[in-house]
């Protein structure tokens, strides 16, 4: 069973099109995003106002900072800059114990 720990110490915000949140990794923090449609793939449902996306990232954070702390490990050169979480990033939960990186790079293996 995986734990994911809370990393953010600013409090998430809705900007119109996405909720904005950062992480924290090796003692700096790094400014996220995720984007509405990648909310209502994990939500599993539509959301209409900021409070249903707010509430979505909330039930759903130690998912999410997760999926970004895995991103941005799966990135060979590190990353600077905002960090994106779009729905092919959390294009269904992992399986078995199989980090969501490896389970999406399988997954664009097998359509290719």
């Amino acid at each position: 069973m995986k734990i994911w720990l809370t990393t953010s110490f600013s409090l998430p915000r809705y900007d119109d099109s996405r909720v904005l949140f950062e992480i924290s990794e090796g003692g700096r923090r790094l400014p996220c995003a995720i984007s509405r449609m990648a909310l209502e793939d994990i939500g599993e449902r539509r959301l209409f106002t900021a409070a249903d996306m707010l509430g979505c990232f909330a039930r759903a954070r130690g998912r999410i900072e997760g999926i970004a702390l895995e991103k941005l490990h799966a990135s060979p050169s590190g990353f600077s800059g905002r960090l994106s979480l779009w729905s092919d990033d959390v294009d269904g939960p992992p399986t078995d114990g199989v980090p969501a990186a490896a389970h999406h790079e399988a997954a664009r293996l097998q359509s290719a």
